[in-house]
């Protein structure tokens, strides 16, 4: 017998189950995801949009990335170009928002996964000019003189992903742009980083995920770290569980983690499941946190979680 959750109808077998139903049946069949079958499992998720469609129709025909977004599947083609286009859409020109109504208050615009996922976004995508920008303008705002961040609460974590997104920054564009003003702040950020003698409680719903897209972990290791999310609780139709719902917009990071490793199928059914499942019919907007199918919204929308597709989807575009 389902059991109702706010207006929904709720499977009570997948809240009281350690496996992802959906990639169990997959495993059975020794069948590879499916974007175009995933879909059709459950009924769309439904939600208000965050923004005017006009205005990110209108940033979707303006952008010129490099590569050209094909990833071979029409629907996630389109929810990169939305995640991109949301970037603008949430930014307050060059400052930062987390996301919209609670979430666009201003206690939250330090918020690090902020910059690291709009910069890794962009800068994927050869949109370097923008990425340049609003990161000079975050470390310049942000970074105390001491190296720490204006933002309660900033993890370990945290401060080695800032820096890795300069190097990635560093990697895909020119650094002339950015580097000899940005510098001062990264090594302050450094020596902070170094000078922590703190330990951190690494779980499945955020830190495992930064701790595997780290890549210091040994394959071993990382593999287990993945397996533990996946025989506990951790993911529903690939997506992440959080106590009884989803909550994905630290996704990326596992992404990556998958992809490194070479888990091709759990890295698919992951992408598809958030693009299915976590972002709203109709406008895409991918909410921080939803509802077990019928989906619906549980808390606002968040740039970080829209940013999924369009940072994880690059991976499989060659170029």
């Amino acid at each position: 017998m389902q059991e109702k959750a706010s207006g929904a109808i709720v499977n009570p077998e997948w809240r009281q189950s350690l496996q992802d139903p959906v990639r169990e049946g997959l495993l059975q069949r020794n069948e590879a995801p499916d974007l175009d079958s995933i879909r059709t499992l459950f009924p769309p998720t439904t939600g208000d949009a965050a923004f005017d469609k006009n205005v990110i129709a209108g940033n979707i025909e303006r952008l010129q990335t490099i590569p050209t977004v094909d990833t071979g599947h029409a629907f996630l083609d389109l929810s990169v170009k939305t995640g991109l286009a949301f970037i603008d859409a949430t930014f307050q020109g060059d400052h930062p928002k987390y996301g919209i109504q609670e979430y666009g208050e201003s206690y939250h615009d330090g918020f690090p996964p902020i910059i690291i996922a709009a910069v890794d976004a962009l800068s994927a995508w050869g949109l370097n000019t923008r990425a340049i920008q609003i990161f000079r303008y975050w470390l310049a705002t942000f970074v105390r003189a001491d190296g720490t961040i204006a933002y309660p609460g900033t993890s370990l974590a945290e401060l080695g992903q800032l820096l890795h997104t300069a190097t990635l920054l560093a990697d895909r564009a020119d650094t002339q742009a950015w580097w000899q003003d940005g510098f001062p702040a990264l090594d302050r950020i450094a020596e902070t980083l170094l000078a922590l003698r703190r330990e951190a409680s690494y779980t499945n719903y955020r830190y495992w995920p930064e701790l595997l897209s780290s890549g210091i972990l040994p394959d071993q290791m990382a593999n287990r770290v993945v397996d533990a999310r996946l025989a506990a609780g951790g993911q529903f139709c690939g997506m992440t569980r959080f106590e009884d719902w989803l909550d994905d917009w630290p996704l990326a990071d596992y992404l990556y983690a998958l992809w490194r490793l070479g888990r091709k199928r759990d890295f698919a059914l992951s992408l598809y499941g958030h693009v299915a499942y976590h972002q709203a019919a109709g406008h895409l907007t991918a909410y921080e946190q939803v509802t077990l199918p019928p989906g619906k919204k549980k808390a606002a929308y968040c740039l970080p979680c829209q940013l999924v597709a369009a940072r994880a989807a690059r991976l499989l575009v060659r170029q």
